[in-house]
């Protein structure tokens, strides 16, 4: 549908962060997994769909999946098969200097790009510089790889912009995220206000950026955005 623009973009899930609600260790139970085994089933099942994308028939044997002599169809368009990268902020989750170091290194050691979330643009430097750090220790090309940033956007009057921005995550996550929380995740007032912010990722070495309207009506924003901030990114 999208011409070979689809990417995937896999994360281990959990959290709990900022007090969003979610009963991960039942879900985990519920699937008989263990949470400890997270970040070994994301690499394996990205090996798994790189195997599948890429051999007709195709097997695979390791820890927590094995098959032989199967094919998933239709192939995708890409070729040789469709970008996978890793999407990770353990910055938002107060991880330990071990646990973010990780988390940073998966992204350039395992994927074709790393997406993350919550954070400044210094932030996100100071991670993108991690994860192709990453890349080049493990004998990789950092120039290969990409970066995102999911960032919210709600373009109007500063005071109801921001008031929606609050209540929108609020609701979407089932928390009450700090003011200032919001005020560092979200662009909000003015198409220029708006625009000044998302060009600060830019700056900062972001290639995507990933814009979740934090507005109920989304087709007013997505209007607004396209033809009031689009224009000043230039």
């Amino acid at each position: 549908m999208s011409e070979g623009r689809a990417l995937l973009v896999a994360c281990i899930g959990g959290g709990g962060g900022h007090g969003i609600v979610g009963g991960f260790a039942n879900e985990y139970a519920a699937f008989g997994v263990r949470p400890a085994d997270r970040v070994g089933r994301l690499l394996e099942g990205m090996a798994v769909l790189r195997t599948l994308w890429t051999e007709d028939p195709a097997s695979f044997h390791g820890k927590f999946y094995n098959f032989d002599n199967i094919a998933v169809r239709p192939a995708p368009l890409q070729k040789p098969r469709p970008p996978i990268w890793i999407a990770n902020n353990p910055q938002a989750f107060q991880a330990s200097p071990k646990v973010y170091q990780r988390a940073i290194s998966r992204g350039g050691e395992h994927a074709d790009g790393w997406m993350t979330t919550m954070v400044t643009p210094a932030q996100f430097a100071t991670g993108w510089q991690g994860v192709r750090a990453a890349a080049t220790e493990a004998g990789r090309n950092p120039e290969e790889l990409e970066s995102c940033v999911y960032y919210n956007v709600n373009i109007g009057d500063p005071e109801p912009a921001f008031t929606e921005s609050k209540r929108f995550p609020d609701e979407y996550y089932t928390t009450d995220f700090d003011h200032d929380f919001v005020r560092m995740w979200t662009a909000y007032g003015s198409p220029q206000t708006c625009a000044e912010k998302i060009l600060e990722f830019r700056d900062a070495g972001v290639d995507l950026l990933s814009v979740r309207f934090t507005a109920y009506n989304q087709t007013a924003q997505l209007r607004r955005f396209v033809t009031e901030v689009v224009p000043l990114l230039d």
